[in-house]
C-alpha cells in the first residue's frame, strides 16, 4: 500500500471519528437538555444505537452510498481521484473541528459534498449533475420537512396528555431512534467513501463496486460502526450544550417531538437515497417542536456556520488539490 492510498483510508477514518464525536451528539442533545438523562448515559445510548444504525445499512441497501460515490467524475485516473479524496477529507476534518471548538454544530454532509466537488475541480475533474442535484434536494427537503413534521408531531403528542414518567420514557426511546437514524444515514455516506477508496486503491476509477454483500462492503460496515461509535463515546459536550441548552428551553415533550420528527425525516430521505444533514434536520425539528420558541442569537450563529460550510470547504479542497496534485505529480 503506497503513501497516498494509506493516507486516504486514514483520512476517511478520521472523518468518521470526527462525525461520531461532533455530529452524533446532536441526536442526544434534546434528551440531555430536557434533563431526562445525564450526558454520560445519553452518550452510551447514542453510541449503541449509532452502531446498529450503521449495521442496518446492510439490510436497507446502499442508495445513499451510491449517491456519494457517483457525486464526482474521476475520468479513469485513480491517482488524481485519490488526491480528490484526501483533500476533501482534510477539509471536512479541519472545518468540523474548528466548528466544534466554538460549540457550533455544522453539517458534515454539506462539508463532504463541497469538499469532493472542490477537490475534483481542483484537479480538472467534474461534479456529476444527477447525484449533486439529489444531494442538494435532500439537504433542502430535510430541513423544511423537519420543521413541518416537528410541528405536527408536537400537536399529536400534546393531545395525548402523557404524564411526566411517560414523557421521559418516550424521550429516551425517541433519542435512541434519532441516534439510530444518524448511524443509518451518515454510515452510508462513509461506506460509500470506503467503496470508492477500495476501487481507487486498485487503480480503477471507473468501476466502483457497491455490492453490500461483498466482503469489502461488509468490512466497511463494521469499520464505520466501530469508528463512529468510538467517536460518539468521546462525548461531544460542546455540541450538546449548544443544541440542547442554547437553542431553547426544552421539556420532555419538546425533546421527544424533535427526536421523533428528525428520525422520520432522516429515515425518509435515507430510503430515497438522499444524503442529508442530520445536524440540520435535528435542529430544524427542534424549531418545529418548540413552535419557533428558540434563542434567535444561537440559531443565527448556527445559520452563519451552515452558510459558510459550503464555500469554505469547497475553497479549501480546491486549493489543496490544486497545489498538492501539481507538487507530487
Amino acid at each position: 500500500m503506497d503513501f497516498l492510498t494509506f493516507s486516504s483510508v486514514i483520512l476517511i477514518s478520521a472523518v468518521i471519528f470526527v462525525n461520531g464525536w461532533t455530529d452524533a451528539p446532536n441526536s442526544i442533545a434534546t434528551v440531555v437538555g430536557s434533563g431526562v438523562m445525564k450526558l454520560r448515559s445519553a452518550v452510551v445510548i447514542a453510541a449503541f444505537c449509532n452502531f446498529f444504525g450503521v449495521l442496518t445499512v446492510v439490510f436497507i441497501g446502499g442508495r445513499v452510498s451510491e449517491t456519494v460515490c457517483r457525486l464526482v467524475a474521476y475520468d479513469g485516473d485513480a491517482v488524481s481521484a485519490l488526491w480528490i479524496l484526501c483533500c476533501a477529507m482534510l477539509s471536512v476534518v479541519a472545518w468540523s473541528l474548528a466548528a466544534w471548538f466554538f460549540g457550533i454544530p455544522t453539517s458534515e454532509s454539506h462539508a463532504l459534498i463541497a469538499g469532493l466537488c472542490g477537490s475534483a475541480i481542483g484537479v480538472r475533474g467534474t461534479a456529476e449533475t444527477r447525484p449533486l442535484i439529489l444531494a442538494l434536494v435532500g439537504l433542502v427537503l430535510s430541513t423544511v420537512l423537519a420543521v413541518i413534521v416537528g410541528i405536527l408531531v408536537y400537536r399529536i403528542i400534546s393531545k395525548l396528555k402523557l404524564g411526566n414518567k411517560k414523557c421521559a420514557a418516550l424521550q429516551k426511546m425517541s433519542a435512541g431512534l434519532s441516534s439510530f437514524a444518524h448511524g443509518a444515514q451518515d454510515g452510508q455516506k462513509f461506506i460509500g467513501l470506503f467503496a470508492l477508496w477500495a476501487a481507487l486503491s486498485q487503480g480503477n476509477a471507473a468501476d466502483i463496486s457497491l455490492d453490500i454483500d461483498g466482503n469489502i462492503s461488509v468490512l466497511a460496515v463494521c469499520i464505520c460502526s466501530v469508528i463512529m461509535t468510538a467517536g460518539t463515546a468521546c462525548g461531544g459536550g460542546r455540541i450538546v450544550q449548544k443544541v440542547g441548552f442554547g437553542m431553547a428551553s426544552l421539556d420532555a415533550v419538546d425533546g421527544a417531538c424533535a427526536d421523533i420528527a428528525s428520525f422520520l425525516c432522516i429515515l425518509f430521505c435515507t430510503l430515497l437515497g438522499m444524503p442529508v444533514s442530520t445536524t440540520h434536520t435535528k435542529t430544524c425539528a427542534i424549531v418545529g417542536a418548540c413552535r419557533g420558541r428558540v434563542n434567535r442569537r444561537t440559531v443565527g450563529e448556527m445559520v452563519v456556520a451552515w452558510v459558510l460550510t459550503v464555500p469554505v470547504c469547497f475553497a479549501c479542497s480546491f486549493a489543496l488539490s490544486s497545489l498538492l496534485c501539481r507538487y507530487f505529480n
